[in-house]
């Protein structure tokens, strides 16, 4: 039984050790606005930390603390604009998909491209807000 709980937990290490990076990634992408760009920032800084990338490291920690005292770095609100152009071209795209579906008559691909572009309309209204409210 106790080599089977070491092989687990090995093998639980092993997989933090590859996944590390999407593990910090998948947590950024849950956050929003200011606070999703501090994560995102904070996790290159790891990277270059890792790295031993000093010129790096530093540019990072002050993009970060400009970050966090002013909340409104040109960077993150360039990041912004950036993820709403993004948004808006990926509806562009899956209203195209739509209307290919529907002209073809595939129900399963007209809900799926109805759902998805209905996830990134609700995507682009929550970036709209926080470019609105400055977050």
């Amino acid at each position: 039984m106790n080599a089977i709980k070491c092989s687990v937990i090995w093998s639980g290490v092993v997989l933090a050790l590859f996944c590390g990076d999407s593990v910090a990634s998948s947590r950024c992408a849950e956050l929003s606005g200011c606070a999703r760009k501090f994560c995102e920032i904070e996790h290159q800084l790891e990277q270059a930390q890792r790295a031993n990338q000093q010129q790096k490291v530093d540019g990072l920690q002050a993009a970060l603390e400009n970050a966090k005292a002013h909340g409104r770095d040109p960077q993150l609100r360039q990041a912004l604009l950036d993820d709403i152009a993004e948004t808006r071209a990926e509806i562009a795209e899956y209203r195209q998909a739509l209307q290919h579906a529907e002209q073809g008559g595939d129900e399963t691909k007209i809900i799926k491209y109805r759902d998805k572009l209905e996830a990134k309309q609700q995507e682009l209204e929550s970036l709209l807000q926080q470019r609105a409210t400055g977050e």
